[in-house]
């Protein structure tokens, strides 16, 4: 059974494409997801949730060594620069640091960035 990041563990409503009707599906916290799977730590994490990234990054961290996350900002998107700017303020909260942004669509124009981020601790104190 699929399961998606959620804010809490339960049942969401989600759409599982632009177009689609919204279907009941289980979410877990990622934290939530890793004791599920016996983790305690994710090396690399690639995030592509639309929209839902400031949901993961204002949740409690599991130790997460690198993080690449793409973005939107565009009006179906509830989000814009401020909120921008306080996803990273989270993640850097989490010890996450940004070192790099790319633009990596070429029809998504500004709407779309990939924000890289690595722990400060990721390679050195990781055990």
């Amino acid at each position: 059974m699929p399961v998606a990041l959620g804010r809490t563990d339960g049942v969401e409503m989600l759409r599982w494409w632009a177009q689609s009707a919204p279907t009941p599906t289980p979410t877990r916290t990622l934290r939530s997801l890793l004791r599920e799977l016996g983790d305690e730590q994710i090396d690399i994490l690639k995030v592509d949730i639309e929209g839902g990234e400031h949901a993961l990054v204002g949740q409690a961290w599991p130790r997460v060594g690198q993080l690449v996350m793409e973005v939107h900002l565009q009006p179906r998107f509830a989000y814009d620069l401020v909120d921008l700017r306080r996803l990273v303020r989270a993640a850097e909260d989490a010890g996450l640091r940004l070192f790099h942004v790319d633009r990596p669509w070429k029809y998504c124009g500004f709407s779309c960035l990939l924000l890289c981020f690595i722990h400060r601790d990721f390679g050195t104190e990781w055990p």
